[in-house]
C-alpha cells in the first residue's frame, strides 16, 4: 500500500525517511491526524515528544494537538503527516500538511481507484 501511494503521489515519503529530514527548531514536526472534517481545509494533528527531566533524571513524554491546513482535503483520521510551520493563517493556524507519510482510514474503493491509476500508468510508459 505505501508503494503505491509513493508511486502516485510522488511528494509522499517513507516514514523513516521523513523523520530522519525534519528541519529543527519546531519547523516541522511527525504527527497524526485525530480531526478531519470539523471545519474546511483544516485538519487537528497529534504530536508526541520526549523531553529530558533533570529533577528525576529521566525521560518523559507529552504531546501537542495543532490545527493544520490541509489544502486538498486529503487527509484522513489516523494518517501520519509531517507538517510544516509557515506564515500564520487564522487566528490559531500556524502550519500546513507538507505530505502525507502513510496514509490510513482509506476505504476499499479509494485505494482500487490508486490502483487503476497505476495500471494506467504502467501501461503509458510501456507503450
Amino acid at each position: 500500500m505505501q508503494s503505491v501511494w509513493s508511486i502516485v503521489y510522488p511528494t509522499q515519503t517513507s516514514m523513516s525517511r521523513a523523520i530522519k529530514h525534519l528541519l529543527p527548531a519546531g519547523e516541522e514536526f511527525l504527527g497524526t491526524v485525530e480531526k478531519q472534517g470539523q471545519y474546511n481545509k483544516t485538519i487537528f494533528v497529534r504530536v508526541t515528544y520526549k523531553f529530558w527531566n533533570a529533577h528525576y533524571k529521566r525521560y518523559g513524554s507529552g504531546n501537542s494537538i495543532f490545527k493544520v491546513h490541509d489544502e486538498d482535503n486529503s487527509c484522513a483520521v489516523g494518517d501520519k503527516v509531517v507538517i510544516k510551520r509557515c506564515q500564520k493563517l487564522t487566528e490559531n493556524k500556524y502550519y500546513f500538511v507538507r505530505n502525507i507519510v502513510m496514509p490510513a482510514g482509506r476505504d476499499v474503493k479509494e485505494t482500487d481507484d490508486v490502483m487503476e491509476e497505476l495500471q494506467k500508468i504502467r501501461k503509458s510508459l510501456i507503450q
